[in-house]
C-alpha cells in the first residue's frame, strides 16, 4: 500500500492510501488527456469536504508520498483572493461554523 498524505498550514487536507477509488496510473492518464505532463510534474487532488475549501494566498502545503518522499509548496495568489473555509453540505451538513453561515437561526 502507497499512502499520500497533504496538509495546508499544518491542517490535514487527504490521507490516502492505495484504496482510491482512481488509482496513480488512471490518474496521470487522465490528466494527461486534458494538458501537458512534463517530468517533475505534481498532480495534487482530494476531496473538497465540509471544513476545507480553496488554497488560498499564504499558505503552505506539505505533501508526502510514502517511499518516495515531501515536499513543501507556497501558495501565491497575485491577486490575494480570499475564500471562506468550508463548504455546506445541505442539510446533513456537521461543520459548524459551515452550516451557521448557511443556515442563520
Amino acid at each position: 500500500m502507497c499512502r499520500r498524505a497533504a496538509k495546508a498550514g499544518g491542517h490535514g487536507r487527504q490521507a490516502v492510501g492505495s484504496e482510491s477509488r482512481l488509482t496513480p496510473l488512471r490518474r496521470v492518464e487522465f490528466a494527461s488527456t486534458i494538458m501537458t505532463l512534463n517530468s517533475g510534474d505534481v498532480i495534487a487532488c482530494g476531496t473538497n469536504h465540509e471544513g476545507l475549501g480553496p488554497l488560498q494566498d499564504g499558505e503552505v502545503v506539505d505533501f508526502e508520498i510514502q517511499h518516495i518522499g515531501r515536499m513543501r509548496l507556497d501558495v501565491v495568489d497575485p491577486l490575494k483572493r480570499t475564500w471562506e473555509k468550508g463548504i455546506y453540505m445541505g442539510t446533513d451538513s456537521t461543520n459548524a461554523d459551515v452550516v451557521r453561515r448557511n443556515r442563520p437561526q
